[in-house]
Parts: C-alpha cells; sequence; structure tokens
C-alpha cells in the first residue's frame, strides 16, 4: 500500500505496510426467511463447529425462535452442504424436530438461483 498521491510523495514509513498472515474473522450463525430473521449467534473463535456444536445451535436458537415466529404455519428449513451439517446426527434431528425439513437429496446440487442467503446477505455492502 502506498501511502501518499505518488510513490515519491510517500513517506518512508508509508512504503510499506505490513500485514497479517492470517487476518482476523468472526463466524456467525444465522437464518433468514422472506420475512425476518433469527437472532444471530456468534461463535467463540476457539470452538469448531461440528455436528454437535451445530445440533446444539439448532436446539438452543432455532427451534424455540420457529415455534415462536411460525406457530401452526407451514414453513421449510433448508442449509448448504457444509459438512457439519450434513452430519448423520444433524440430519435425523431436523428431520424429526423440523416440520418440513429439505434433506440435501432432495436439494438441486450447485444452485445459487435457489439459495436466498447469496442474494440477500452477501448482496450486502458491508
Amino acid at each position: 500500500m502506498i501511502i501518499g498521491g505518488s510513490l515519491a510523495d510517500a513517506t518512508a514509513e508509508g512504503r510499506l505496510q505490513e500485514s497479517a498472515k492470517k487476518p482476523q474473522s468472526i463466524m456467525v450463525w444465522g437464518e433468514v426467511t422472506s420475512s425476518e430473521k433469527t437472532p444471530l449467534v456468534f461463535v467463540e473463535a476457539s470452538l469448531k463447529i461440528n455436528a454437535a456444536a451445530y445440533k446444539d445451535i439448532l436446539e438452543k436458537v432455532l427451534k424455540p425462535w420457529a415455534d415462536s415466529h411460525f406457530g401452526e404455519a407451514y414453513w421449510y428449513f433448508q442449509q448448504d452442504s457444509a459438512p457439519a451439517l450434513n452430519a448423520k446426527v444433524v440430519q435425523e434431528w431436523c428431520a424429526v424436530q423440523l416440520p418440513d425439513f429439505i434433506a440435501p437429496d432432495e436439494w438441486p446440487s450447485s444452485s445459487p438461483d435457489l439459495n436466498p442467503i447469496d442474494y440477500s446477505v452477501w448482496a450486502a455492502d458491508f
């Protein structure tokens, strides 16, 4: 990065800037509907999202929120193909606990047109 209008204008200290080998990041879980979104869950940096951690989020956040938000209304639940989300224990829990869970084998592969998160969240300018 050059600080200044040109290399000649840049100060000696501003000519080089250190960068982190591993930039800081944050992991956030959330779900979106056509009318609302779930509360966001900020995942601790030390926590690896495996099947147990993901199922815990579904049990403690998604299920109570969905029961309150949708009540008896008809709704679907679909997720992407991350390994923790496709674990057998998670798939079984979703099939039993979520009324209209769309299992991975029922979802078209590589279908960005059917993935609303790509348009609603990632299109936002942060």
